[in-house]
């Protein structure tokens, strides 16, 4: 008679043990709905390494994402043509700019309308790139540059 009680009371120790392993193992594999995963709009990324394609990049930031592609947004200052390059850029001390748009001189016939951006927020797409110690796109064509 002591064995059957033995092996019920094993049999009820592994079943518990599966049922607590089950209820443990919902719980970690529980999706987070409250991560940036599922907002709506996505906003500024105050991490490089939470940036995902189609993360929108503050002006300001554009430094720390050179080499990437990315789109960078910020409301614009000044459009400048000193030669025959534009320049854009969202401080009007535009040496003292982190950022500039640049568009070249055989692109700027793309652009017929720049100068109607000064003072409105743009999204500029396109790889983030160096020069002179400060970040830059280029652009080249319309369909990287959106208005709001």
């Amino acid at each position: 008679m002591k064995l059957p009680l033995v092996i019920i009371f094993a049999a009820c120790i592994i079943g518990g043990s599966i049922i607590i392993g089950f209820v443990l193992f919902a719980q970690i594999a529980k999706p987070n709905y409250s991560t940036d995963t599922f907002r709506e709009e996505k906003t500024l990324p105050q991490n490089k390494a939470f940036v995902a394609k189609g993360d929108v990049v503050d002006y300001t930031e554009a430094k720390d994402f050179i080499g990437e592609e990315v789109t960078v947004r910020g409301k614009v200052a000044r459009v400048a043509k000193p030669k025959e390059t534009i320049f854009i850029n969202f401080n009007k001390d535009w040496q003292n700019d982190p950022f500039t748009v640049v568009i070249f001189k055989d692109d700027v016939n793309k652009f017929p309308a720049i100068y109607d951006i000064e003072g409105k927020m743009i999204y500029v797409s396109g790889k983030v790139q160096e020069f002179r110690g400060k970040a830059e796109i280029i652009l080249k064509d319309p369909s990287q540059l959106k208005v709001e």
